[in-house]
């Protein structure tokens, strides 16, 4: 019987550091077979030369034309889904330059798919830290009404989505690319357009996923005060409305009744904004303070 076939997209800039790590971890996955697609943002370092010399060794490993400018993951991300060719596969994946697979991650996320009937997946994570220090993140709370309109249901490195529903997204991505290309948090808009259109996405309990911080993480794990200090930040300075905004507008349902963006909703639906619940009232604070 042959195993399912899971195309990776990996998004690159100035990842020499830690690469080597990732890509032999994903090529470890049991239970699978795996291809991985990787698109490199321009950088200084030698990360290109790097992938170059994998695609020569080993035939899972391709590269998306030449060395462009993104400026963000989140750019570098929607070219992979535009452009690399998924006919062959079962199941799409998303990965980071920087992290570690353990050999279960996409095994484990096919069986927790067909376990609860879902068309996608995502999960906390292991954050560990130069140090050797780890904690577990816990993303795995009971999915509210727009939780969606307003946080991620996890790293976009645990996302595994199959490959009809995958399609389904890329449609909805090419359409609207223009606009799309605003929002710098392409995880979160994914798991919003399916939740918006009832597809079943589940969130495990569990993780395989050992997710690396230090200093040029762009987002890094939402624990420790200084997590705190950056996420009021985005807040205060109105990067996050701002980006809930954008991403609710794009992947609403029209059949849905209309999601209104004014205080006196959000106050009143407080309970249903977020997934967690320190994270619900830490908003409510940031709205009774006309902070959001």
């Amino acid at each position: 019987m042959s195993k399912p076939r899971v195309a990776v997209l990996m998004a690159l800039y100035n990842g020499e550091n830690f690469v080597h790590q990732q890509i032999n971890s994903i090529l470890k996955q049991k239970g699978v077979d795996v291809v991985i697609f990787c698109s490199i943002d321009l950088s200084s370092d030698n990360t290109h030369r790097i992938i170059s010399e994998y695609v020569k060794e080993d035939k899972r490993i391709r590269i998306l034309s030449s060395e462009e400018k993104f400026g963000n993951p989140g750019k570098n991300f929607y070219r992979l889904m535009l452009d690399s060719n998924i006919d062959n596969f079962d199941y799409v994946a998303f990965s980071d330059q920087d992290d570690i697979w353990l050999e279960s991650k996409l095994i484990r996320a096919l069986k927790m798919m067909v376990k609860t009937s879902s068309k996608c997946y995502s999960s906390g994570m292991i954050a560990f830290w130069p140090s050797g220090q780890e904690r577990f993140i816990q993303k795995k709370f009971k999915q509210k009404k727009y939780d969606h309109f307003f946080e991620s249901p996890g790293p976009g490195c645990s996302f595994v989505i199959e490959k009809e529903s995958f399609l389904y997204f890329k449609k909805f991505l090419k359409k609207n690319l223009d606009s799309i290309s605003k929002v710098v948090s392409y995880d979160w808009l994914i798991y919003s357009f399916f939740r918006e259109r009832n597809i079943r996405w589940t969130i495990d309990k569990e993780s395989r996923l050992m997710y690396r911080q230090h200093d040029n993480n762009i987002v890094g794990v939402n624990y420790g005060l200084k997590a705190i200090v950056t996420r009021f930040n985005k807040i205060k300075n109105g990067w996050y409305k701002d980006e809930c905004k954008l991403i609710s507008e794009l992947t609403i349902s029209a059949s849905k009744e209309k999601f209104q963006f004014t205080r006196k909703f959000l106050l009143k639906n407080f309970r249903n904004l977020r997934r967690g619940t320190k994270d619900s009232i830490f908003l409510f604070v940031m709205l009774i303070f006309n902070l959001f």
